[in-house]
């Protein structure tokens, strides 16, 4: 199963959940608007993990310093 992490706690996705869908199932307020990777108003930032590969529409810079957007964001890893 797949997880993130937010605030200290263990969030898992449920299947072809993305990372956005996940914390909203969780209750967590976060600002949004598409849901499909145009407006980037959910934009997060990881601490840990590679998010690159799955952000092609996010400027280089901000994807090496972690930057995503979490509604298209469909986590590969476990």
């Amino acid at each position: 199963m797949k997880q993130i992490h937010w605030q200290e706690k263990a969030i898992t996705l449920n299947q072809d959940e993305s990372v956005l869908e996940a914390l909203l199932r969780q209750g967590i307020d976060l600002a949004y608007s598409c849901k499909n990777g145009n407006c980037h108003t959910c934009m997060l930032q990881a601490k840990k993990g590679d998010v690159r590969d799955a952000q092609p529409d996010i400027r280089e810079s901000w994807k090496a310093l972690g930057y995503f957007l979490p509604c298209i964001c469909f986590p590969q890893g476990s």
